[in-house]
């Protein structure tokens, strides 16, 4: 990306062009490289990117500086408040190596069937369990999610919460309220309704609210750290919880 060419405006440069002289640029990278060996080193996205990722492919997690810092990150938080924030996407991240997209690869990112039969029809029925636990929650009056469409996510942040709070249940004292907290903090976000009925129609994720409300509700200690009673806003009978990791 070295040869690229960003303006600022003062310069007589704008957004669009500056984003579009990347996109040229990544192109242009691609297809130079495309007839090489696969390099898994290869980072699936930009440093300054305020995201993560899991590449199936390369069997990897990657995670830019861009998304190490407050409040995702914060060196001055506690252990349960970056938990909830830079915990909960590594944990998200590496789960989707166990999704239902993630499941059809081995650990060396290639297609292949590894499951005993027994296990993969255990894991299925888990999955359309977690399709039909989210399928038409609304986010907004209105706009609701697709358990299909987002299933692969889903389970991901199924599995996140799983995984952290089982990591703070191993701490002296551990400070659950500030976990719960911090998850809802990180995933606490203003859209337009314009902009959540796009997203709850193209998106692979769930819409931020539902990522938060509808996830820490299969965990026990969510209820037990609210005082969360049969009959609250936010409580689901345990038969009901779906958990797959």
């Amino acid at each position: 990306m070295d040869d690229v060419e960003i303006k600022s405006a003062a310069d007589g440069g704008s957004y669009f062009e500056n984003m579009l002289a990347v996109s040229k640029e990544q192109v242009k990278n691609l297809i130079e490289h495309q007839d090489e060996p696969i390099d898994k080193n290869d980072w699936g996205m930009a440093v300054y990117t305020v995201n993560a990722m899991y590449d199936s492919l390369a069997n990897s997690i990657t995670f830019p500086a861009g998304i190490l810092q407050a409040p995702i990150y914060d060196v001055n938080a506690s252990y349960e408040e970056n938990l909830g924030g830079i915990g909960y996407i590594i944990a998200h991240e590496i789960t989707h190596a166990f999704d239902n997209n993630g499941a059809k690869f081995d650990e060396n990112g290639n297609a292949t069937d590894w499951w005993t039969e027994e296990d993969y029809s255990a894991f299925s029925k888990l999955c359309k369990d977690a399709e039909a636990f989210y399928d038409g929650e609304e986010a907004a009056p209105g706009i609701a999610a697709n358990g299909e469409l987002t299933l692969s996510e889903n389970i991901a942040d199924l599995g996140a919460v799983s995984c952290i709070t089982e990591i703070v249940s191993h701490l002296d004292n551990p400070n659950y309220e500030a976990l719960y907290k911090s998850i809802a903090r990180t995933w606490a976000s203003s859209s337009s309704r314009e902009y959540m009925q796009y997203i709850s129609q193209t998106n692979v994720h769930c819409l931020d609210k539902l990522r938060t409300n509808r996830t820490i509700v299969n965990d026990q200690k969510f209820y037990d750290t609210f005082g969360i009673k049969e009959n609250d806003g936010m409580y689901v009978a345990p038969e009901d919880r779906v958990n797959i990791w």
